[in-house]
Formats: structure tokens, sequence, C-alpha cells
């Protein structure tokens, strides 16, 4: 009875099955759009410009899927076959999980709701949702498919403010890739400086879960190994509770405390002063080596350091967040493979191709001896986790979960220890000072015990032999600058110069801190 009625009014049908295929596909491209189209959404965060082909990919994707789903429907509609129309109802509301998991992770996470429904930012309340969903489709599956019809026909008012916002930025941007510029970099100075640094963020790093209170069974020992010869203190204090706060306030050594994009290529930081002024105005660690004749490099990710800081060094790459940059290529085919793969952010490729980016980019910095000061500001143990401690291996289909933040962290030892191997292979490990340390603490800790602790790791393993050293005087890692600049210069000559030079300098730890999870902007 249902195919006869569907065929008493085959072109109303076929209108109707075409606008449900087409807000459907815009529904599953909400990561692509959300990045392409969000006026809150700041260039600064992307390492390319929005450009025609960027704009061109998300129709066309769109207009392709909703011509896949529209014939699909069309067959469906003619088959007279019962379990046609099952698979059919099944497959329609199987494809709506992926407009789910958008909301889930952008709608969700910003708004009130997450107040009152905590449980749906954790990735296994999708199970839950999931098998519900699942035990209801198939009970009712022809009564779920209509509501599921009757929603996304809703939704279709969005796809047409989606194609018509995309059409309008079409007509104002370029037609061709923009090529990031980035300021003309110094030559290098002496080939081989006199002292040498290398300073490893690792980001979130926590100090109770890396080394106080660790849990049982996590191993770390290249931490362990480098706090057993180093200068570890165990009460250090980031100067923020966020990655876009505290890298500019460490780079700078200036306090601050707040920041905001203005455009791509400059951050207003702030100061805890209240002074406002660009990041890219302000002398930083770099500049300053770099008066001191020193060569400089860094590599890090969220921040474009090569736009902000270029002109200050001799070497430098970055790596945007891959929440904001996986729908945009250089290419048009490049951006639609990007924003088909979007659809499905559960697969963390972007993540780890950002973690092989960050260590295949820092092997050769920390080993080339002509480097006087290099910073790594590397992803792990930052979620999401990417990796295994059980196998040993990256995944694609890691977990924000508590445990996976633990394997995160036993990544960040085996990075640590991969970059040693190459600084001892080059000849340089023994006389590079190595400062391993975090810019703010796990904000999620207490999914894991309860348990929220503001430290973070402030291991520094002088030149030559050492003994360990502890070092129990609070402080904010702010007099990092001044620290690194005082080696340079010759100022501090082994391990026992520290604590007197630390006790003269320190800075008093932040009287409080925004302790919250902020959106993904935030870091």
């Amino acid at each position: 009875m249902r195919v006869l009625d569907a065929q008493t009014h085959p072109v109303r049908d076929k209108i109707k099955d075409a606008l449900v295929a087409l807000s459907l596909a815009n529904l599953c491209f909400g990561n692509a759009w959300h990045c392409l189209l969000d006026d809150a959404t700041p260039g600064y965060y992307f390492k390319h410009a929005i450009t025609a082909s960027h704009l061109i990919a998300l129709t066309a994707n769109i207009a392709l899927f909703a011509l896949l789903f529209w014939c699909g429907a069309l067959l469906v509609r003619r088959s007279s076959d019962w379990r046609v129309h099952f698979v059919g109802d099944i497959a329609l509301c199987a494809t709506l999980l992926v407009p789910f998991e958008f909301l889930r992770l952008h709608m969700v996470h910003r708004s009130y709701l997450l107040r009152l429904l905590p449980l749906l930012k954790h990735p296994w309340m999708i199970y839950i949702v999931i098998a519900v969903a699942f035990a209801a489709v198939l009970r009712w599956h022809r009564l779920t498919a209509r509501l599921a019809k009757i929603i996304v026909a809703f939704c279709f008012p969005l796809a047409v403010v989606t194609l018509t916002k995309a059409g309008l930025m079409f007509l104002s941007v370029e037609r061709a890739p923009l090529v990031e510029a980035l300021p003309s970099a110094p030559p290098m100075f002496k080939p081989v400086p006199p002292r040498r640094v290398v300073w490893i963020i690792f980001d979130e790093m926590d100090q109770r879960v890396a080394f106080r209170q660790r849990p049982p069974g996590l191993q770390l020992p290249e931490l362990d190994r480098l706090r057993r010869e180093s200068f570890a203190a165990i009460n250090a204090y980031p100067p923020s509770f966020c990655t876009r706060i505290s890298m500019p306030a460490l780079i700078t050594g200036r306090l601050v405390d707040d920041t905001r994009t203005a455009g791509r290529d400059e951050l207003i930081l702030s100061l805890a002063n209240g002074q406002e002024i660009g990041w890219s105005r302000l002398p930083n660690v770099f500049s300053r080596a770099r008066e001191l004749g020193f060569n400089t490099a860094l590599v890090g990710w969220h921040h474009p350091y090569s736009r902000i800081l270029g002109a200050a060094l001799n070497y430098s790459d970055w790596y945007p967040n891959p929440s904001f940059s996986r729908t945009r290529a250089p290419t048009f085919w490049g951006s639609m493979s990007l924003q088909i793969r979007s659809m499905f952010p559960i697969f963390l490729t972007d993540f780890v191709d950002l973690y092989r980016f960050g260590l295949e980019s820092s092997r050769p910095l920390v080993a080339d001896p002509r480097y006087g000061l290099v910073l790594l500001h590397l992803f792990p143990p930052h979620a999401p986790a990417i990796y295994r401690r059980d196998t040993g291996q990256l995944t694609l289909c890691g977990t924000r979960q508590a445990t996976g933040y633990l394997d995160n962290l036993a990544l960040a030892d085996r990075t640590l220890g991969e970059l040693r191997r190459a600084m001892e292979a080059s000849g340089v490990w023994s006389n590079t000072w190595v400062l391993i340390s975090a810019d703010h603490w796990w904000r999620e800790a207490r999914r894991l015990d309860g348990k929220l602790d503001h430290r973070i790791p402030f291991i520094l393993k002088p030149v030559g032999a050492s003994a360990s050293q502890v070092y129990s005087s609070p402080f904010c890692t702010i007099i990092t600058h001044d620290l690194l600049l005082a080696i340079l210069c010759g100022d501090i000559h082994d391990a026992q110069e520290l604590p007197s030079w630390m006790d003269q300098h320190k800075t008093a730890p932040p009287a409080d801190y925004t302790d919250q999870v902020e959106d993904d902007i935030s870091l």
C-alpha cells in the first residue's frame, strides 16, 4: 500500500525527496560550513585563508551528496520489496548520526545545555544514544524514518542560508589559494653558538598526574630519566589556564590577562598592567636571542607563529588546530577531500598528522648545532587521544576520555625519547640545555580521580653531567623568558647556579585562574 501511495503523485514526491536530500547533505557537512562560513571563527587560527576553491568545494560536496541521497530515495520509492524499504529507513536514520555528532561537538558544547546535561559531552554517551536509536529503528523503522524526514525537512532553510552565504562570500574572496605571507627571517649568524637551549612545551602536561600522583600502570621512563639528571621544580605554575594566553606570555615574558584576534596576522594582548598591544610588536625571547647573535627556530601548533614571530626566527613552521583546519586545503580537490573527512570527526587522521608533523619537523632542529634557541610546542598529551599504551601504536579512533589523556602522556614521553636520541646521535645532547614544561595543566583531571592541580612540570637539564636537583619554591613559569636569556648570555653556567638565580628572579604564581574549559579556540 505504501508503494502505491508513493506513486500517486510522482512529481511532488520527487520534489519532496530532493528538498530532504539537500537539507540532509547540508546537515552532514556541518563541520565544513561551520569552519568556512561562521563569522565567529577567526582567520587567525587558519593556515590557509578562505578562497573561492574552498567555497566551490563546499557547494560541490553538498550538491554531490544531495544527488546521491536523492537517487537513493528514488530507488527506494520505485521498489516494491519491503527489504529495500527497510534498508532505506535504516540508512536514513544512520546518516543522521553525522549531524548529531556535529551538534554534540559544537552546539551542545557551547550552550547552556552543557550545564544541564553534562553527559552529552562524553563520547560514550554517543554509544548509548546509538544503541537506543538502533533498537527503535529496528522496531519502528517506518515511523522513525518518517520522523527523520520531517526533522530534516524542517532544517531545509539552513541549507538555503548555507548556499546563499557561500555564494556571497564567493563574490568577495580571492580566486586562487593564498601563499602564507611570512616575514623575512634574518640570515644565520655563527655556525655553532657557544651555548644552546632546546625548550619543549608539551601541551597540557600536568605535574600531579605525570609525577606527583601518577596513576598505577603509567610508565614514563624518558621523563623519569630526565628528572634524575636535571633541575626539577615541583611547584611551577603557568601564566594562564589556556594556550591562547600562556604561549604569548611565555614567549614575551609579560603577564597577559586576555587576548583577542585582529585579523589573520595579529593577536592583541591585554597585559597585566592594563596595556593592549599586538603580539608581533612586542620584543620576545627570540628577537632578544637574535640580538645576542643566536640562530632561532620554532615548531608549534595552534598559534600562527610564523606570521607573528617570523622576523625573529631563522626557521619557523606551525600547524593549525585540526578542529578548525580540516576543511581547507591549497587545492580544490584537496578541500573536497578534507570536507568529506570532516563528516567523521571520530577518525583522528588530522590529529595524527599533527603529531607526526611536529615530530618530523622537530628532529632535525634539535639535532642541528647551529640553532642556539629552539622552541617546540608539541601536541601531546592534549586531547584527543591518538596513542595506545598497550600496543605502542598511534590510533585513528582515539578518545577524549580520562584514560586517553594517560595514553597521550605516554606518547609525550615517547616523543621526548625520540628527540633525545636525535640529539645524542648528532653529538649535541651533552652540551645542550633542555627545558621541559607545559602551557597549562590538565583541565579535565577531575574526570580521572576528582582532583585538580594547577601545577605543571618544569624540568631543566643543564649541559654536561648533573645530579638531580629539586626546587620547591612556588613560582610562575613566566620566568622562562628571562631564564633562557640568562643561559644564552652566560649568566648561568651550570645547575648549581640555578636555585639562587630562581630565588632572585622568580614571579609569584597567579592568585587565581579561570578554572574552566572554554571552546576549542581557547585550547
